[in-house]
């Protein structure tokens, strides 16, 4: 067995909204793209029927499908079903949702003892040798998987609690003795979202349930095959998990999983396990869990979900925000298949200096130019991978103008404009003004124009100069619709323009 000490920081935060991850909502609810199931229950819940339909409680466990898909470096893992909640309704302890992961070598074949207390207070050493000293596990092997299945992490998950405020727990262990464990944090379910979610800021692990099934497979104490009135593959709620590939050992390849059901002391596994279970199991519970060796019983009890090459690489930080002035940083690409990548800008003030291609882990560096308008801009640096393509976001404000009282109507330019919003084209042919005099000049010319608008006051300075010799600057302004592309003598309001030399009123 390997061993490995961790010192682990937990920190957790509730989301306050259903957690979208690339397309994925993960909120407990089956989304399209996890596609078909990769297996469906094949035996009838020896547990209860749960009629409920509540998001936060239910009467019944069962498992009755599991979805899964790895995208972007993230397993996503839907187990459409439904746990027990310990409900006043029916008087059971609540049931737990044990979910075990092979993705690598030296995983544990047949569960050991001293695994971490600091996940569910070590209640996993039940399912252990001995079970962890109980009187009636006592001689015991410990739990076995299939053959060739061997686990290396395990994440567990339940909803428990009398009362009107069912509680729901998430725990997470490294699988094999004296190694790493964590209790990743508590949700807290209602029947309106999204009450149902956790995120977990160390480990990147989210989770949700949603416990409102009240169909899939039926009641069978014997939980012989599923019957004609079993419906299965139409659950379309249970628990929805969002795990980083760099959480279960960064696997390649594939990643195994044996999803089962145990009591809330894992004295007993029951009968709902996923796998290509034989219809014809009868099998109320599997007993004792310390004692159960699932390579002895017909069927398979594990599902698998591929990694695909090229498609797992992962970008840190994914945002970054700078000022007007700009900067400079880096992003940190773990590419868990090993490929090549390129990176790009997709903006012409955002500059990859460093890392514009690599092959396997890596980083990029760029550079942010100033941003001398007044508006804010956002650009992306591009990241592809042979099948892959992911965005970093850049933000950058804009200059902060002064307030309004620094902006003197004097005739000369101040800070507050910023740049000009136009620049004069061609040379002059009304003469080369030659005088510094504020009011006299020997020329006429406009060299660029600046404006903005504050507290609902256009400030305007065009520079240049006016020639002493009655030149005149026209200014025409264009505020909405209804006025002059041709300038007549017709007045849009309706009445003549009088005129030159006439009275006016």
């Amino acid at each position: 067995m390997k061993t490995i000490t961790w010192s682990v920081s937990i920190t957790l935060m509730l989301a306050f909204a259903a957690t979208v991850v690339k397309g994925f909502t993960i909120d407990g609810v089956l989304d399209a793209q996890y596609g078909s199931a990769i297996v469906t229950q094949q035996l009838n819940t020896s547990t209860s029927d749960n009629t409920e339909g509540l998001i936060d409680r239910a009467n019944g466990s069962e498992l009755d499908a599991a979805y899964g898909i790895v995208s972007n470096g993230v397993l996503y893992l839907f187990l459409a079903g439904n746990l027990d909640s310990d409900d006043v309704a029916d008087n059971i302890t609540f049931d737990k949702l044990q979910i075990f992961f092979m993705t690598g070598p030296g995983g544990d074949h047949t569960l050991g003892t001293n695994y971490n207390a600091a996940a569910d207070f070590g209640h996993l050493n039940r399912m252990g040798i001995a079970g962890n000293g109980d009187p009636n596990a006592i001689g015991q092997p410990g739990l076995t998987f299939d053959t060739g299945f061997a686990a290396n992490y395990w994440i567990g998950v339940n909803i428990g609690g009398l009362g009107s405020s069912p509680t729901g727990n998430v725990n997470y262990e490294v699988v094999c003795s004296n190694c790493a464990g964590a209790f990743l944090g508590k949700f807290f379910p209602t029947n309106t979202p999204p009450g149902n979610i956790l995120v977990n800021g160390t480990f990147g692990i989210q989770a949700a349930l949603n416990n409102s099934n009240t169909n899939g497979v039926t009641v069978d104490p014997s939980g012989c095959g599923a019957s004609a009135t079993s419906h299965p593959e139409s659950v379309t709620t249970g628990v929805e998990l969002a795990i980083p590939l760099s959480a279960i050992g960064s696997p390649t390849g594939q990643v195994s999983i044996c999803a089962f059901i145990t009591d809330d002391q894992y004295v007993t596994v029951y009968n709902q396990i996923l796998g290509t279970i034989t219809s014809n199991v009868c099998q109320g519970s599997f007993g004792e869990s310390s004692a159960v060796d699932f390579s002895t019983i017909p069927g398979q009890h594990h599902f698998t979900v591929s990694v695909p090459p090229c498609n797992a690489f992962q970008l840190s930080p994914a945002s970054a925000s700078y000022g007007s002035s700009g900067g400079a940083s880096n992003v940190a690409v773990v590419d868990f298949g090993g490929c090549s990548w390129t990176a790009t800008s997709g903006v012409s003030w955002v500059t990859i200096t460093a890392g514009g291609s690599g092959v396997g882990n890596g980083a990029v560096t760029y550079s942010v130019s100033s941003n001398t308008s007044i508006n804010a801009r956002t650009g992306n640096i591009t990241i592809a991978g042979q099948i892959v393509t992911q965005s970093v976001t850049v933000a950058q404000n804009g200059i902060i103008l002064p307030p309004l009282g620094s902006i003197i109507v004097d005739g000369t330019v101040d800070p507050g404009y910023g740049c000009p919003v136009a620049v004069q084209q061609l040379s002059t042919t009304y003469g080369k003004n030659t005088s510094t005099n504020i009011i006299n000049a020997g020329g006429s010319e406009l060299d660029a124009a600046y404006g903005l608008v504050l507290n609902n006051t256009l400030f305007l300075l065009l520079a240049g100069n006016i020639q002493a010799n009655n030149n005149r600057v026209h200014i025409f302004f264009m505020t909405g619709p209804g006025g002059q592309n041709t300038l007549t003598n017709v007045n849009p309001n309706g009445f003549l323009i009088p005129p030159s030399g006439a009275s006016r009123c």
